[in-house]
């Protein structure tokens, strides 16, 4: 496949299917996708059915690169922040008033 998204940087904040499914199609074009995860727990999706790595998480995650941040903490949110700041795409699928803490 033609990587046509290469100059691209995503940062994805998703859970579960929905905010995952759209940074994986960017990473498949070639995006570099980085997924950013809770310390400890990460995406809820990756126990699905049991498992740390179920098929269904590693479906909806390949192509990405991962780091786990707790954004509570000042240190994180720093970390975080320089991400946002490199980042083209910022995807996230919490409820409103929700967030990733």
């Amino acid at each position: 496949m033609t990587k046509i998204l290469k100059q691209f940087r995503v940062v994805e904040m998703g859970t579960y299917i929905t905010g995952p499914a759209a940074a994986m199609h960017l990473a498949d074009l070639g995006a570099d996708v980085i997924k950013v995860e809770r310390p400890g727990a990460g995406d809820p999706f990756r126990a699905f059915k049991g498992g740390l790595y179920s098929p269904h998480f590693q479906t909806y995650n390949r192509n990405k690169r991962s780091i786990a941040l707790d954004t509570t903490n000042a240190a994180d949110l720093e970390v975080f922040h320089d991400l946002i700041r490199t980042a083209d795409v910022f995807i996230q699928n919490f409820r409103p008033g929700g967030n990733s803490g």
